[in-house]
């Protein structure tokens, strides 16, 4: 007896209820098009680029508005592509050493950090989708390329700024934390895009997965405050905190 026929029978006999949860779990559970380890940053998804680590559309798109931005004079780079769950994990744990070398509890240190740092493990960096635009144009660099007044009228990347809002999201790049006043989580990007068409099938599974438990690593700084109540109100404000562009 095949396994259709099988469910059948024992569905038409009332007895369907009976069966193992598992199974009847297993046999119904969507399938999955990226692997858990991926969605987390700990498995690395095949990338394009040399400098810039990207996938295959995120850095095809990304190369031709390269292209046409340099016919305007601007050297458009990425100061952040991919970046992997151990990178992400250097970058918060340094963080939060310095804040409380600086005077701040450990919580008052995540509750600083994650207004403009992601846990590791729940990064959009992770998935090889996300840009941090600047104009390597600009000599000499400033110190601290990530700042929102280099995006600003007057600033060094004013010239960068404007091309983008004209012309990005012909490319297929989303902006990815706005100014929007009524948005909570993470602070204005203007350096940071998303390419939909690859990151919103990748953040569609990615809320669908048990991400929480691997946010509990205990190489994580801080991770032992990581309490329900935290974890659910950083996916509702920092997680969902996206333009509705990055929802679809």
């Amino acid at each position: 007896m095949n396994r259709k026929t099988f469910i059948k029978g024992v569905a038409s006999a009332g007895v369907l209820a009976t069966l193992p949860q598992f199974m009847w779990t297993q046999t119904t559970q969507p399938s999955r098009k990226y692997s858990i380890m991926e969605l987390v940053g700990k498995r690395k998804p095949e990338l394009f680029g040399t400098d810039i680590k990207l996938r295959q559309r995120s850095f095809e798109a990304f190369s031709d508005l390269q292209v046409d931005a340099f016919k305007v004079g601007l050297n458009v780079y990425s100061q952040s592509s991919y970046r992997s769950f151990d990178h992400q994990k250097q970058i918060w744990n340094r963080k939060i050493k310095k804040s409380i070398q600086n005077g701040l509890t450990p919580m008052q240190a995540i509750i600083e950090l994650i207004q403009s740092s992601t846990i590791p493990g729940t990064s959009r960096h992770h998935w090889g989708t996300e840009v941090d635009f600047i104009d390597m144009a600009v000599q000499p660099q400033p110190l601290d390329r990530l700042d929102v007044k280099n995006y600003k009228a007057g600033g060094v990347y004013e010239h960068l700024q404007y091309w983008l809002l004209d012309n990005v999201e012909k490319y297929g790049f989303f902006l990815t934390y706005t100014d929007d006043p009524n948005r909570k989580g993470f602070k204005y990007e203007p350096w940071h895009y998303s390419f939909a068409e690859e990151a919103n099938p990748i953040f569609k599974e990615f809320i669908n997965i048990n991400w929480k438990e691997h946010v509990q690593d205990i190489s994580i700084s801080g991770t032992h405050l990581f309490t329900p109540e935290f974890l659910d109100k950083y996916y509702r404000e920092n997680i969902l905190g996206i333009p509705a562009s990055l929802l679809k």
